[in-house]
């Protein structure tokens, strides 16, 4: 081929190749893509980047697609204000939590905790309330106790909440040994593996293929996220040696369903116990410090319809379900943690169905909007009801 050749191809090549990656960005749906809003840290393998922007986008109930701006303030947190000193009026509470508590899909006044302060601020408390959104997408909750030690306490708070998601935590806690329950998210599993070795090459490309990328994002969601150009590039000979095992569940059993199985096996038993620990764990922190903890436990959609397990258990073969098992065993270490809690799941129980059905974002299955309404609404009737009295005595 001579050189006039080749420089036709090349540029018909790259010509096609754009085409392609911009009439995909119209027609096919955007994969989510690696955060801009994350940094690694050794102790809690990644935490927010202070003063980092970033957007997540996905359907909302009405088949709209929607970009919800997500903004890091310069102390690391979900927020759009900076905490000074504590005035003697004001009551800081902490809210503490995953992507539910951050707002995934949610504007700034949309979370809870946003929610829950105008609440309370109508509720004739005494003092001035504030709430802190301290909500991290995708961690645990001992990475959430970290995130606490490290960039909650120093705002002085009076009052932790703390929200548990156990169907994500339990996974989320043994992956803290690099260990695996029989079913899990492959998509974050894939994303947690490569974010602990974020900074060898065939990582750094990958990443930095699927954020520029709409095609090959997409392409990345068909091999399960393991990567074809990180494991071409490992695979090279001319490269050092990097081993990136396939991720592959040993069951077809739903992951956000585990916790909810009727006989639990050794793995999701320790599991289990050790978010139990960190669980206590935390709350000794903040009873040293002279700080309230109240918990709270959820779960998805399903947890909303008691129907749907009777469903479930009908279509699963050898094994059966208990509706909302993660949610008591959770308020059950709560208790014998010394840990009050607030019943938000028999609260959102008691709507009407149609209601039911708003609370979350069907396709994404974060609290939408109209959930995290709910939510609020259920947290301060039970601060109003349960917690700001016992404090008057």
């Amino acid at each position: 081929m001579d050189v006039g050749s080749a420089v036709v191809m090349a540029v018909s090549t790259a010509i096609g190749l754009a085409i392609l990656e911009f009439g995909s960005r119209y027609v096919a749906p955007a994969p989510a893509q690696p955060s801009k809003c994350y940094e690694p840290v050794p102790e809690y393998v990644f935490t927010l980047r202070p003063g980092s922007k970033g957007a997540i986008t996905l359907i909302d109930n009405d088949d709209r697609r929607i970009t919800v701006p997500v903004s890091i303030s310069e102390q690391g947190i979900r927020d759009d204000r900076i905490y000074g000193p504590k005035s003697p009026d004001e009551f800081r509470i902490i809210m503490l939590g995953d992507s539910y508590t951050m707002g995934h899909g949610l504007k700034t006044d949309e979370t809870y905790a946003r929610v829950l302060e105008r609440r309370l601020a109508s509720a004739g408390i005494g003092k001035r309330i504030v709430v802190i959104n301290m909500g991290v997408g995708g961690y645990a909750p001992w990475q959430e106790a970290g995130f606490l030690q490290e960039r909650g306490f120093k705002l002085e708070p009076d009052l932790v909440i703390w929200q548990i998601f156990p169907s994500n935590d339990i996974a989320g806690t043994y992956s803290r040994l690099n260990k695996l329950l029989p079913t899990f998210d492959v998509q974050w599993e894939r994303c947690y593996y490569n974010f602990r070795r974020q900074n060898e090459f065939p990582i750094l490309a990958e990443r930095w293929l699927q954020t520029h990328s709409n095609v090959y994002a997409l392409i990345s969601t068909n091999y399960n996220y393991e990567g074809p150009v990180m494991k071409c590039l490992a695979d090279l000979r001319m490269m050092p040696e990097y081993k990136y095992p396939r991720l592959v569940p040993k069951t077809d059993r739903h992951w956000l369903r585990e916790p909810c199985l009727v006989e639990w096996y050794p793995e999701l038993t320790e599991a289990f116990e050790m978010m139990c620990a960190d669980i206590r764990a935390l709350k000794e922190k903040c009873d040293s410090r002279g700080v309230d903890l109240i918990g709270f436990a959820h779960s998805d959609e399903i947890s909303l319809f008691p129907q749907a397990w009777v469903v479930l258990n009908e279509q699963s073969h050898g094994y059966q379900y208990v509706m909302n098992k993660d949610i008591r065993v959770t308020q059950e270490c709560f208790q014998s943690a010394g840990i009050p809690y607030a019943k938000v799941t028999d609260a959102l129980l008691a709507l009407p169905e149609e209601e039911r059905l708003e609370v979350f974002y069907r396709q994404d299955g974060h609290f939408s909007p109209a959930g995290a309404r709910e939510v609020g609404a259920a947290l301060a009737d039970y601060l109003v009801a349960e917690y700001f009295p016992r404090k008057k005595h």
